[in-house]
């Protein structure tokens, strides 16, 4: 957590936001999630980016692009995505961290398992269908990816 203070704090992170199972779990405690993806307009070049990081600890680049950054940080896995599409609801500040909404998450996990489909993109699916409906989610995806395939999201599920 504390790591995740040091960064949420960082200038280039200004209009990013934590996404994935770690945001999800600060939000409702359902799994223990120890990598952290922000997601946002991040701009800033790698070398910006890896001069604020060796500050914090110890880095080992594992990819980094124009878009996509992919760290590991004091044995932490940390992506940094610029990223093109819109929210669905304003951030969510708590304890000064930055957070996506759940309705912006599901619609991301539902990208997300259309894409790879990890065990935990599942875990974070079945405890998001506590909260909303399998037709909300899916409406969430097709608001938030208008392009994508509601079909083939589902038939990835």
């Amino acid at each position: 957590m504390e790591l995740l203070k040091k960064l949420t704090n960082e200038e280039f992170l200004s209009k990013a936001r934590l996404v994935g199972g770690t945001a999800l779990a600060l939000q409702y405690g359902h799994r223990i999630s120890i990598d952290l993806d922000f997601f946002g307009n991040i701009e800033e070049d790698n070398e910006t980016i890896k001069e604020v990081l060796i500050n914090i600890g110890k880095l080992s680049v594992i990819k980094e692009s124009k878009n996509i950054k992919i760290y590991i940080l004091d044995d932490i896995k940390i992506d940094f995505v610029n990223y093109r599409y819109n929210w669905l609801d304003p951030a969510i500040e708590e304890n000064g961290i930055r957070l996506a909404s759940p309705r912006d998450i599901a619609a991301m996990k539902i990208n997300a398992i259309e894409g790879r489909g990890t065990k935990k993109d599942f875990i974070d699916i079945y405890f998001l269908l506590q909260h909303y409906s399998l037709e909300n989610i899916l409406k969430f995806y097709a608001d938030k990816y208008p392009d994508n395939s509601q079909f083939r999201a589902l038939m990835s599920l």
